[in-house]
């Protein structure tokens, strides 16, 4: 591993050491560098999609993450059953995600911090992370949990999981929760109300049998791309749907801590044009645009879409946000994180229409011209900043993290159940609030693709 490392790589992360600790920046990225993180896996890796999905996902989270490296202990030669063109193997895989980011075990000492997958936890410093299609999460030390293994070909549990662990990973190391391994935690997300049971049989979802069409990203920053990564996972057949990739601005040196398809040799490339790529690696057809979303944005109803329009949103600001109903589309999904230390890991997602509010009601002006929000099942305090003089803490397992509940929440409307069209999450505490409308799912069940 290179040990020059630029400090802008990891700047949207190094803002929250540099407020918890109340150091320098180089006092924090020295912090960072100290920090390494093993990624260790047994046989079993091969037989589960779900748990290959979480497994490079926390290879690709943890490296923007972890400065110091990863450390890598898989079974070589496993086969990989994710439909990512490119690669036969996992060994495959994980050295083109992680690049230089891989350090040996000798060189590197002992990790900050180990995620097992396929494996019992057996420290307070080690996680197992479990997953199927619907349920993630990791396990912590002397406890069993293990999940049915249906749903086999859908990654969105194994984001998940992969994301989750990488947060509590990072938690515990970088001392921002040095409790968050101390227990046994995760998620349904077909079943957000199981809370505590959320590893029990009965909250795992239906098999899948309908995927997305055509969707817009609107917005390719860390969500975005976190979006570009589910997609490129889900098991479509041969017919795989068009995206259109909405952006104006281009990858900086910033953007490698937090976007999970940008890479080292993309600095000054257009995000369309690098999302674009990723996704065209993997046989889906993309329609760039590269201008930015506004209240003049109108999808024009003779291009040749399939209906209906599905949009999934991303945006730093909520300026766009508010004209997210003008544009045409028939549903968007839209996701936002929040931007400081205490909000950087809570989550909230809307869908939009719904019969409760607009984007327009939702998102305010101040009267200086600045927007802020009103959430309507938040009691996190100021869950998410959007408007901030310098850059906002960001980080990729929260994106992968938000990404896989905003799918799962498409999927799950394709498929006739009600759709939660208000959701927070916040991931230290593991607590989910939802809205539910059945009306909101109706428009996704007009068009879909068979798998």
């Amino acid at each position: 591993m290179n040990n020059q490392i630029d400090s802008t790589r990891y700047d949207r992360i190094l803002k929250a050491l540099m407020i918890e600790y109340g150091c320098s920046k180089k006092e924090a990225l020295n912090r960072l560098k100290s920090l390494t993180i093993k990624i260790e896996a047994g046989p079993s890796i091969e037989e589960s999609l779900p748990l290959q999905a979480a497994l490079l996902t926390a290879v690709n989270t943890a490296k923007r993450a972890f400065a110091g490296g990863l450390i890598i202990d898989i079974p070589q030669g496993i086969s990989l059953k994710l439909p990512l063109d490119g690669y036969l193997t996992m060994d495959e895989a994980i050295e083109n995600i992680a690049k230089a980011n891989i350090v040996n075990a000798s060189e590197a000492g002992s990790p900050a911090f180990t995620l097992l997958f396929g494996k019992s936890s057996n420290s307070y410093s080690e996680l197992e992370v479990v997953c199927n299609g619907w349920q993630g999460g990791v396990v912590a030390k002397n406890e069993n949990i293990s999940l049915e293994s249906i749903n086999s070909s859908l990654p969105l549990g194994g984001i998940y999981a992969g994301g989750l662990g990488v947060a509590c990973a990072f938690n515990v190391a970088a001392h921002l929760d040095i409790k968050a391994a101390d227990k046994s935690r995760g998620l349904s997300l077909w079943n957000f109300s199981s809370s505590d049971s959320w590893h029990l049989p009965e909250n795992n979802g239906q098999k899948v049998k309908v995927l997305p069409p055509n969707l817009w990203l609107l917005g390719l920053g860390h969500i975005g791309q976190a979006h570009a990564w589910t997609i490129s996972q889900l098991p479509y057949s041969n017919k795989k749907p068009k995206i259109y990739l909405m952006d104006f601005d281009s990858i900086e040196d910033s953007n490698l801590g937090s976007g999970l398809v940008s890479f080292g040799d993309h600095i000054g490339e257009t995000k369309t044009s690098v999302v674009s790529n990723w996704l065209k690696s993997n046989q889906f057809e993309t329609r760039i645009i590269d201008r930015p979303f506004t209240s003049n944005t109108r999808i024009e109803p003779k291009e040749p879409f399939n209906e209906p329009l599905l949009a999934l949103s991303g945006f730093d600001n909520a300026v766009p946000r508010m004209a997210l109903s003008e544009a045409g589309f028939d549903v968007v999904i839209d996701s936002g994180i929040g931007g400081e230390l205490h909000s950087f890991d809570s989550i909230a997602i809307r869908i939009f229409p719904n019969q409760f509010r607009t984007p327009e009601e939702t998102w305010t002006v101040n009267e200086n011209g600045t927007a802020k929000h009103e959430y309507d099942c938040d009691d996190f305090g100021e869950l998410m900043k959007y408007e901030m003089e310098d850059k906002a803490i960001s980080t990729s397992f929260v994106g992968a993290i938000t990404s896989s509940i905003a799918f799962a929440e498409l999927i799950k409307a394709l498929h006739g159940e009600a759709s939660d069209y208000s959701i927070t999450y916040k991931i230290r505490s593991n607590r989910v609030k939802y809205l539910s409308d059945k009306s909101v799912s109706e428009p996704f069940r007009r068009h879909y693709i068979e798998v």
